[in-house]
């Protein structure tokens, strides 16, 4: 059984990979953006983000600036 932090830290593992394949399918012309896109929020909505310990969606902003 993981704990708490072990599960947390899984979680994000995952986000991450996620997030790399699909920018990499897409800088390879195999999916458009949108798609991509839409894929990514499907799978975020699937993931029960209020089981991850201090989860919070970024604003474009953020994202911009990071």
């Amino acid at each position: 059984m993981l704990t708490e932090e072990e599960r947390a830290e899984a979680i994000w593992t995952y986000c991450i990979s996620r997030e790399k394949v699909l920018k990499r399918l897409v800088e390879k012309n195999i999916m458009p953006q949108d798609l991509a896109d839409t894929l990514s929020e499907m799978m975020l909505e699937q993931l029960n983000v209020n089981d991850i310990p201090e989860f919070r969606r970024l604003s474009v902003g953020e994202v911009m600036a990071a």
